[in-house]
């Protein structure tokens, strides 16, 4: 299938590793040229190097830009960076964030403030800076890796999953402004997912409990009655339903909070 994305300039933040590479790759593998983003030029730059070699990419179609996008400073190198590709961004991927397990007292305001900086702000500084050149050229693509926990958040990662929320409403508050154009801005609500961040974050978690990892995985996956069939989702499957939205396919799509969670949340 023709996604219509060959030649478009996409970005992906947070794609050196996990899901963003996983993204990455597959808009590499549909012909579009991609940004590839990490906070250290050198993952950038094996990561471009990696994506190229798996999807038979030219490297010329593949741009490393390194940057940490919680900050000021790090955004306006960024996107300095990006603009002299001289190829207008047609799809802008909000991938990039931190997770952690921690007890709602125990959050400190530090805390709070690093998630919203990473998860939140930093996305909203791109798409301020992205979405009035899609509304000119009226098309464009404007998604944002949210969560589970956006809608059904945790006790023990409350920062967290305040900081999915806001990307839901942020999303959803674009969407309002592409009346009459076809761009469409839209979240999606991630599961668990075999990632190289979640699978770390279960090792510890393991640990922490004295379990083995894969029974602690198990365990995990079994209280939710609901999951389709009581195993990790994979990087790919998460993003062929990022390509899908991004393609000219999706374009009906608009203001949602897609839900990639394999029936694991107990609601319509």
């Amino acid at each position: 299938m023709d996604l219509g994305l060959q030649g478009k300039l996409v970005i992906v933040t947070g794609s050196t590793k996990g899901i963003g590479y996983a993204i990455a790759s597959g808009f590499a593998r549909h012909g579009a040229l991609v940004v590839v983003n990490g906070r250290a030029q050198s993952a950038a730059d094996e990561a471009v190097a990696s994506i190229a070699k798996a999807t038979n990419t030219p490297a010329s179609r593949l741009f490393a830009v390194a940057g940490d996008l919680s900050t000021k400073a790090g955004f306006d190198a960024f996107v300095a960076r990006v603009d002299k590709i001289g190829v207008p961004v047609e799809v802008l991927v909000n991938n990039h964030g931190i997770f952690d397990f921690k007890a709602f007292v125990d959050e400190t305001d530090e805390d709070w403030q690093r998630y919203y900086d990473v998860n939140v702000l930093s996305q909203v500084r791109l798409s301020r800076h992205y979405l009035p050149g899609m509304l000119e050229r009226k098309t464009g693509r404007i998604l944002f890796s949210s969560s589970v926990v956006a809608v059904a958040p945790y006790p023990t990662a409350t920062a967290y999953s305040v900081s999915k929320a806001s990307q839901v409403a942020l999303a959803r508050a674009l969407a309002e402004l592409t009346k009459g154009t076809e761009v469409t801005v839209n979240s999606v609500l991630i599961g668990p997912t075999a990632s190289d961040g979640a699978n770390a974050m279960f090792g510890k978690l393991a640990a922490a409990a004295g379990a083995p990892e894969e029974q602690f995985v198990q365990g995990l996956l079994a209280s939710i009655p609901t999951m389709r069939d009581n195993r990790l989702e994979s990087v790919d499957e998460i993003a062929g339903i990022f390509l899908f939205l991004a393609s000219k396919q999706g374009l009906l799509i608009n203001g949602t909070a897609q839900r990639a969670d394999a029936a694991g949340l107990r609601h319509i």
